[in-house]
């Protein structure tokens, strides 16, 4: 079942947001056979043209700290082009997490390829 939720906000005169934390309820828990996935997308808007802070999708029902740190912090310079990076995944390392973004992180970000924005 897919549900669609759509927040936005608007930068100051540096360019810096926030946006609270969200919780988002679903009636398939209780599916045998469902798989929980949750797509995020946060974008924003500048001259008419998209550009991707963060595109991932969030496998499970539970929060995923990592992907909360990198959350926490999304320096994005317009510029940048999107890459698709990976990150530690700490509950099974050989398998790491993996996001879109023009962001960049100091630590614990590898670029594995660049993408062309849409």
């Amino acid at each position: 079942m897919k549900k669609k939720r759509i927040d936005s906000t608007l930068t100051d005169e540096q360019g810096c947001f926030n946006m609270p934390a969200v919780n988002i309820r679903s009636k398939a828990p209780g599916w045998v056979f469902a798989e929980q996935r949750t797509k995020q997308i946060i974008g924003i808007e500048y001259q008419k043209k998209f550009h991707v802070l963060w595109s991932t999708v969030l496998a499970g029902i539970e929060p995923v700290e990592s992907y909360n740190q990198k959350l926490a912090q999304l320096n994005a310079d317009l510029a940048n082009p999107c890459v698709v990076f990976t990150f530690m995944n700490k509950h099974n390392p050989n398998n790491p997490h993996c996001a879109r973004s023009i962001c960049r992180w100091p630590e614990d970000f590898e670029i594995f390829r660049t993408v062309e924005e849409t």
